[in-house]
């Protein structure tokens, strides 16, 4: 598409997994200050628009951040992919941590890592994602798994991931067309 593409922040803002071990999680503010020095970088640059995307559901904090941004900087835009854009039809209320489909994307993108052997299925009856708001994930599933692991595969991965990019690509275009 023309544009640039910049390398991920490898960090986001995981409270609710914060009683799982191995979670590193930054506080609210220190992701939004880094995305919005990123966004000030790009602006000072002369990129008048740029699009983010978060790749966890729990990055709540990047709606305010770009929001605020844009409010500062009327003549420039940031625009917050959506996460039905970003994660489509595969996230359910039944998988959507380190489940089927997510466990399938690391299949696709970095096979080595995954170790199927352990995978394990669990996922809570009568409780919503939104809960997560209010409670640790650890509440409801002791692994931190919620969703279907075992269901996974390398193909659905490769198949997910091109479905994604023409997902993001065609919003992108859009709203540039727009």
């Amino acid at each position: 598409m023309g544009g640039l593409l910049l390398p991920t922040i490898p960090y986001g803002t995981s409270f609710t997994l914060r009683t799982l071990r191995g979670t590193i999680t930054l506080d609210w503010a220190t992701l939004a200050a880094i995305v919005n020095d990123v966004l000030v970088a790009c602006y000072a640059q002369e990129i008048r628009i740029a699009f983010v995307m978060s790749g966890h559901g729990g990055n709540f904090i990047l709606n305010p951040c770009i929001r605020a941004f844009n409010a500062r900087h009327p003549e420039g835009q940031a625009v917050l992919l959506p996460e039905n854009v970003v994660f489509g039809d595969a996230m359910s209320e039944h998988d959507f941590h380190a489940g089927r489909w997510e466990t399938s994307l690391m299949l696709a993108l970095q096979e080595p890592s995954v170790r199927m052997e352990r995978a394990m299925d669990y996922a809570p009856e009568g409780v919503s994602r939104a809960e997560l708001t209010n409670r640790p994930i650890s509440d409801f599933t002791p692994s931190g798994v919620w969703g279907f692991p075992t269901r996974a595969t390398k193909e659905e991965g490769i198949r997910m991931l091109a479905e994604m990019n023409d997902r993001v690509c065609g919003y992108v275009e859009g709203w540039l067309k727009r």
